[in-house]
């Protein structure tokens, strides 16, 4: 009998082996302690009974959505739930992007952090085969690597998370550590040596120019090729999906807004000493290095509306205002000049610098001295557009109206976009007109779950806005002229008064209509042949027509 009972727990030795719970790696008392789940003095993880507690399975609700083409998506789901979608064969690097870019809106960091720790610690199952452990010890081990990416490409693009957060950098530091210290593969302490790196980084522990212990460790693309060389290891697990462009936008910028002014150089003056493909060109540039510096997260909530504006689309912020000062910097120097021929030559001169913003793909620039031309104040003088021919004027305007023209749910401007190449800088209002459509009209939260289809949505939209970030090529070519961007630095500075008050706006607005009357006085009215031809066409409406008709008509004219 004894012999009986020491064979009997012999074999459940060996199942116990067989079975490979993981708890007695260092990661996982490690990550249990991180989560609260025990004590930190309680060595042997496998007696704990709140072990699973830790581990279990989310029992939230799932719902998928079948388009017409035959692809599912995650239509209502939890956090939990969606990564474990987004990492169940290989990884999903599409849906990786949106949920990193939305997350804000739906959880914590610190909540994300731990429902990706606690996917990379599942446990193996219970009661299993040999055959059927080792086929989950494969998964299992394709899903910690991809885990272990998504950490990789957060702490690439949103370093701000981290940096601003001690205990999420804390949580991510003891994690990485435990994972390079009990890691099973190689592919794991590599990206967890990276994250590490990373995580110290951009809290400030290390400097940018210090030494990797990997040449490759810290970028995501380095974790995407070992998740790639795991899934192709094993033939039941497709390899993860291509990153998107938006992968590499959180590089080196082209210019910074600070590297195009320097204080050591004169001021330019707007006259006709400056061609204006010169202007145009370094308008390029300004406007692209403000658009280099918008992060997805200011794209969330609407928040470029909100009353912290300033603290959260900081950048949306700066594009509006540059956009403004620069529509009215266009009525000035038009709507100033006394001499019909000076106003003239300058109404030329901003035809010619919008069409080469136009040419250059700066929409932003484009649509800017289009507004400003296309005011009440310069719409107006007709006299003024005579001396320079109708026909050029006329053509400029058609062609830069098509960046604003509403046809069609701004068909002109998406087929402009769509012919784009290379650099670009968009124009935004009509992307956050369509981002407010998307937040008002549909639900954040559906069914006890996170709707992930308006996630989906904001996420198409906000790759739409951003995906001209890292293509400089044309851009690269044009040289910074200091003098000129001081000039645009200083009108940004000049008209930011007249774009904060609104008292300062409507002012300015009245000055520049009184000058445009001024210097083109409108003609005399004859107030009695008007009226007589008031009162013959109401009399003759009024005999052709019932009272209930005539109203009708005057509603609908009206």
């Amino acid at each position: 009998e004894e012999e009986g009972g020491e064979e009997g727990m012999a074999a459940e030795e060996e199942k116990g082996k067989l079975q490979d719970y993981g708890f007695e790696r260092d990661v996982y008392a490690e990550v249990l302690q991180v989560l609260g789940y025990m004590d930190p003095e309680y060595k042997d993880a496998r007696d704990s009974s709140k072990v699973y507690l830790a581990f279990e399975e989310d029992d939230t609700v799932l719902r998928m959505r079948r388009h017409k083409n035959g692809v599912e998506t995650v239509h209502v789901a939890s956090v939990a739930k969606f990564i474990t979608t987004a990492t169940a064969n290989g990884l999903d690097v599409t849906l990786v992007y949106m949920l990193l870019a939305n997350y804000p809106a739906s959880t914590l960091p610190r909540e994300l952090l731990e429902v990706l720790i606690r996917r990379y610690c599942i446990p193996a199952p219970l009661n299993v085969t040999p055959a059927e452990l080792h086929a989950s010890r494969e998964s299992r081990k394709l899903t910690r690597v991809a885990v272990l990416t998504i950490m990789s490409i957060w702490l690439e693009r949103y370093p701000e998370d981290f940096a601003r957060d001690p205990v999420l950098s804390s949580w991510m530091k003891r994690f990485s550590k435990a994972v390079i210290a009990g890691s099973l593969s190689a592919p794991e302490a590599e990206i967890a040596r990276g994250n590490l790196r990373e995580c110290q980084r951009c809290v400030g522990e290390i400097t940018s120019s210090a030494p990797l212990s990997t040449p490759s460790s810290s970028s995501s693309s380095s974790s995407l090729c070992a998740l790639a060389s795991v899934s192709s290891s094993s033939s039941s697990y497709p390899a993860p999906r291509s990153p998107s462009m938006r992968s590499s936008r959180r590089g080196r910028r082209l210019h910074a807004i600070r590297e195009l002014t320097s204080h050591n150089v004169c001021t330019a003056r707007f006259d006709l000493m400056i061609k204006p493909e010169v202007l145009a060109e370094q308008m390029c540039l300004r406007h692209f290095a403000l658009y280099q510096c918008i992060s997805p997260r200011e794209l969330l909530k609407t928040a470029w509306t909100k009353k912290d504006r300033n603290a959260r689309s900081p950048h949306i912020v700066a594009m509006t205002r540059d956009f403004n000062a620069l529509v009215y910097y266009v009525q000035e120097t038009i709507c100033s000049q006394g001499d019909i021929r000076k106003r003239a030559q300058m109404l030329s001169r901003w035809l010619r610098i919008g069409r080469s913003c136009f040419q250059l793909q700066n929409y932003h620039g484009a649509a800017a001295v289009y507004a400003g031309l296309n005011s009440s104040a310069v719409v107006r003088m007709k006299k003024t557009q005579k001396l320079l021919g109708g026909g050029m004027v006329e053509q400029t305007m058609q062609m830069l109206s098509k960046i604003t023209s509403r046809t069609g749910n701004f068909k002109a401007y998406k087929e402009l976009l769509e012919d784009a190449f290379s650099s670009c800088v968009p124009y935004l209002p009509t992307f956050l007109s369509y981002l407010e459509k998307i937040e008002e009209g549909h639900e954040s939260r559906l069914l006890g779950g996170i709707n992930w289809s308006k996630h989906q949505k904001r996420g198409d939209i906000i790759d739409a806005v951003l995906r001209f970030q890292d293509q400089e090529m044309v851009y690269k070519r044009l040289k910074i002229n200091r003098s000129v961007q001081k000039l645009l630095a200083e009108v940004n500075e000049k008209m930011d008064f007249i774009i904060r008050e609104k008292r300062a706006k409507e002012d300015f607005e009245r000055k520049m209509y009184e000058y445009s009357r001024r210097h083109e006085p409108p003609p005399p009215r004859r107030a009695s042949s008007s009226n007589s031809t008031v009162a013959r066409s109401l009399a003759s409406v009024s005999k052709k027509t019932s009272p209930l008709m005539f109203a009708g008509n005057l509603i609908r004219d009206a």
